[in-house]
């Protein structure tokens, strides 16, 4: 496999490098970051990043090989799948659909696939017998070497990108017809939120849930902490506007109490060490606010007056 092939399948990014020594050796956890550490610019081998997964060059050819004589190793740390597992069904599709455009890579020295295990399986129980293959000539580390280079490489997603690419792609599927969805009256529709609903806005996210409850914060936050909280709870007052009541708007002493306490010990738990915290809440109720705001562990360092 030459550059020039390479290019073929993708935009490149090459440098001059050695192939990894020793990688299997690293002391460094994370094994790929310890063997680009390593790389020196002594030799003609090229180490290409491509896209979302690396080739070494050692340098490598091409060739049609017997699927029977080409063997998968003992150590690859790739999970093995099986027919009806969700990643084993959406690689079969792909091949089907796509076809083989992505080569397995074969070890000429061992006999071994490099990468492309699971392409090979799918290839094996789908009868084939042949297929074009990565030829490369490596000994036993060195091609452990390069099985962890090509199994560690991973790449994050540009979800502005990817929401774009996925609207060309669904605008381009051949199979979409006008089904007589009226937009414009679904969204003049009265729409009402349930507890549970959590919605994504860009890096935002906006939970429908009960305050008093750990298990929401868990859910909008996922162990993240806060660095601000601006509250607006209800102030037990029993008001009531056009559009209804307020839950939790109407309750005795105590079990209001309760309520706010309930609320203040999330919150709390919620913040970063660092981190401010803002109630809005109406005077009648000021000594349960206050109570309860310092019984779950806050300081109370002013009030500002909301003058309207």
């Amino acid at each position: 496999m030459g550059i020039n092939t390479v290019k073929k399948w993708s935009r490149i990014e090459t440098y001059g490098a050695k192939l990894v020594e020793n990688i299997v050796k690293a002391a460094s956890r994370d094994l790929l970051a310890e063997a680009m550490r390593r790389l020196e610019a002594t030799s003609n081998s090229i180490v290409m990043h491509i896209h979302d997964f690396a080739v070494i060059d050692a340098p490598a050819d091409r060739s049609l090989e017997k699927i029977v004589k080409i063997m998968t190793d003992d150590y690859n740390p790739r999970k093995d799948l099986q027919p009806g597992d969700l990643d084993y069904e959406k690689l079969k599709r792909s091949m089907k659909e796509f076809g083989y455009v992505d080569p397995i890579i074969w070890n000429q020295q061992t006999g071994h696939v490099v990468g492309g295990h699971q392409r090979l399986k799918i290839l094996q129980d789908e009868g084939i017998k042949e297929a074009e293959c990565v030829v490369v000539n490596l000994g036993e580390e060195k091609e452990k070497a390069l099985n962890i280079a090509l199994n560690k490489i991973s790449g994050d997603w540009d979800k502005d990108k990817l929401a774009l690419l996925m609207t060309d792609l669904l605008a381009a599927e051949d199979d979409t017809h006008d089904d007589n969805f009226d937009v414009g009256s679904e969204l003049n529709k009265p729409t009402f939120s349930k507890v549970g609903d959590l919605w994504h806005l860009g890096r935002h996210a906006l939970l429908c849930g009960d305050a008093t409850k750990k298990e929401s914060y868990q859910k909008l936050l996922d162990d993240h902490q806060v660095n601000l909280v601006l509250t607006d709870l209800p102030y037990n007052v029993d008001y009531q506007g056009k559009a209804g009541k307020i839950k939790n708007d109407h309750q005795d002493d105590d079990k209001f109490y309760q309520f706010l306490l309930a609320a203040f010990q999330n919150m709390n738990t919620a913040m970063a060490n660092d981190a401010s915290i803002y109630i809005l809440h109406a005077d009648t109720e000021e000594l349960n606010f206050w109570r309860a705001f310092q019984d779950a562990g806050f300081y109370l360092s002013g009030c500002c007056i909301w003058k309207k």
